[in-house]
């Protein structure tokens, strides 16, 4: 591949992994289609057509499983047992996600990065990362979670 063609591969990874960010956030707010089959399909049409179609269509269901998930209930237990088990679920398949695209093109810097942006994904999602001692507001939270969880994934094929 020429340094042209590496360029635009590497302008269409930004993209893919901008617009996968921003229809998560925007399916934050009302419309909860837009996160959960939209904002996958960007990261999943590109791993079909940079590796093989059967990733791309794994990378769909892991990455739309796990935006299915909701945050919680108002109960008791809901408000502390919900959010870790469902950002568990969320790790494990965002993990799975990295380690399919990893393994399968031997990108382990990449990999290895991808596994460290997790945690990292999860603390955010439980609102555990604050500014200034105030949690972060929800687009902002939700920004850095799709963004943590999908930037490596297209750079790693």
């Amino acid at each position: 591949m020429n340094e042209y063609l590496q360029g635009w591969d590497a302008t269409i990874k930004v993209f893919v992994v901008l617009l996968g960010m921003t229809f998560y956030w925007l399916g934050g707010r009302n419309d909860k289609w837009l996160r959960r089959f939209i904002a996958p399909l960007f990261v999943a049409v590109y791993g079909g057509i940079a590796s093989r179609w059967f990733i791309g269509v794994v990378l769909y269901v892991l990455l739309s499983g796990s935006y299915h998930l909701g945050y919680g209930d108002n109960s008791r237990l809901g408000k502390i047992f919900v959010p870790w088990l469902t950002r568990l679920i969320c790790a494990i398949a965002y993990t799975a996600a990295g380690l399919l695209v990893g393994i399968t093109s031997a990108s382990w810097v990449l990999l290895g990065i991808h596994l460290l942006s997790i945690p990292f994904a999860t603390l955010a999602g439980l609102q555990m990362i604050k500014v200034k001692g105030v949690p972060l507001k929800a687009p902002y939270e939700e920004s850095i979670i799709a963004l943590s969880t999908t930037l490596w994934i297209p750079w790693m094929m």
